[in-house]
């Protein structure tokens, strides 16, 4: 037997996933012609490259990953990733089908790297059917007159309350040494992840310093960097750059892309998308239950769906106190009920973020008094 002592081992750790919710998840739609035709839950590094999934998109989906999503979703589209730059909204649409939201839930979507108008539209309008998010990304060397192009071919569609185009790519540490470049979307994801887990709901704001919130834990720099007046024209047209800080890169912001101003930021519609889904996992408890005169019925499901937004507005999701936040109506009529219909109908103030602050700074003569006021 060995004298007594202490052994020391050191070995790489595998990337830190992010912490469980229910909105935090990403599917990653990544073009191919072999590996696995239906879709793959990652939770592990490892994971995809042992289903076959080739680099990049395995790389990929270990940095979503280790910036903090607690799965990713990986789901293959037919198409060579020589031509996935041309391929068609059908090709897209296809892959995206694969993750329907009964089996494997709500989350952000991304086709990393694919900055095409055919992806794109692919992915608004499977956000619109779906109430997903989905972040769209530029090419590596996106101008911002690209950017502004990319945003306004999306900005009327319904599904663009849902939807954030992010500029810029990252660099990272790879093999040897040498630095590897990872689309903005990839790593937005992951910090979405990061935010929800964290917060237990979809309002939180992944972007800026806030305790750490909107940095990356992997990106070293930017691909694209832009003036005050650029990131001004970004923010207008509801585009988030990644951007570099002394020592760290961070999200710039947290925009949608909806032409509509009472859903700029971006959180409301990921709100919106876990109201709906909740709310939709908690009404299933009640179908087939009977509809009965005196309102109890109603009453029940009112209560559930009350429950689900006080906790939201506990969390400050939600703008207002003691219920003041939100509104639950269950329909009481007579028609719907010999129609065998419930109708439920929610209203919901959703909280912003601070977009300036603004410092008053009065400055004195030395050995002067400020004046009293009465």
């Amino acid at each position: 037997m060995p004298r007594p002592q202490v052994v020391v081992s050191v070995a790489a750790a595998p990337p830190r996933r992010g912490i469980d919710s229910d909105t935090g998840r990403t599917f990653l739609i990544w073009p191919g012609t072999t590996g696995p035709q239906n879709p793959v839950r990652c939770r592990a590094a490892t994971e995809a490259t042992d289903a076959g999934i080739p680099q990049p998109y395995a790389q990929y989906v270990a940095d979503a990953l280790a910036e903090g999503s607690p799965e990713v979703i990986a789901v293959r589209a037919d198409i060579a990733a020589l031509d996935a730059a041309g391929a068609q909204v059908s090709v897209w649409a296809n892959a995206l089908a694969k993750a329907d939201v009964a089996t494997y839930g709500i989350g952000q979507v991304i086709i990393p790297g694919v900055a095409s108008q055919n992806a794109h539209d692919a992915l608004l309008a499977h956000a619109d059917a779906t109430n997903r998010c989905v972040l769209l990304d530029g090419d590596v060397d996106s101008t911002v007159a690209e950017l502004t192009a990319f945003a306004a071919a999306q900005e009327a569609k319904p599904g663009a309350v849902r939807a954030g185009l992010i500029a810029g790519w990252v660099s990272a540490v790879g093999t040897a040494g040498v630095d590897r470049q990872i689309p903005g979307s990839v790593i937005v994801a992951g910090l979405v992840g990061r935010r929800d887990g964290l917060l237990g709901h979809a309002g939180g704001v992944p972007a800026g310093s806030q305790n750490g919130a909107g940095i990356s834990r992997l990106a070293t720099n930017v691909s694209l960097t832009f003036t005050d007046a650029q990131q001004d024209v970004l923010a207008d047209n509801g585009i988030n750059p990644l951007v570099r800080r002394p020592g760290q890169v961070l999200l710039g912001n947290w925009r949608s892309l909806s032409a509509d101003s009472r859903w700029t930021q971006l959180q409301f519609g990921r709100l919106a998308m876990q109201i709906g889904n909740g709310a939709a996992g908690v009404l299933d408890e009640f179908l087939f239950r009977t509809i009965d005169a005196r309102g109890q019925l109603a009453n029940e499901i009112e209560a559930a769906v009350v429950s689900l937004l006080a906790q939201l507005e506990a969390s400050d999701a939600l703008y207002g106190t003691n219920g003041s936040s939100y509104r639950v109506v269950v329909s009481d009529s007579p028609a719907d009920a010999a129609a065998g219909l419930v109708r439920v109908s929610i209203e919901a103030a959703f909280s912003k973020y601070a977009e300036r602050l603004v410092f008053d700074v009065v400055v004195q003569q030395p050995g002067a008094l400020t004046e009293e006021v009465a």
